[in-house]
């Protein structure tokens, strides 16, 4: 086995078990060859930046109704 991959089981066998979905997603992403696979990477890519840049106490039902109240009273 190569350094590189070993330094991979490392990083993966210490994360938390909720972040390991991200990265099975994204192995599996890499490993298919199939057309459109660049545009699926952006994507997840892009998804991949936001992540913790939330608090931890962000409700967003919460969020998304203040924005709702917002709209219906500009509009009332």
């Amino acid at each position: 086995m190569s350094i590189l991959k070993q330094e991979a089981i490392k990083i993966i066998e210490e994360m938390q078990e909720d972040a390991m979905l991200q990265v099975v997603t994204y192995l599996k992403s890499i490993a298919s060859n199939h057309p459109g696979q660049d545009k699926h990477l952006q994507g997840f890519q892009t998804l991949q930046s936001f992540v913790g840049s939330l608090p931890e106490d962000f409700d967003y039902n919460q969020e998304l109704e203040a924005i709702r109240k917002e709209k219906y009273d500009r509009f009332n």
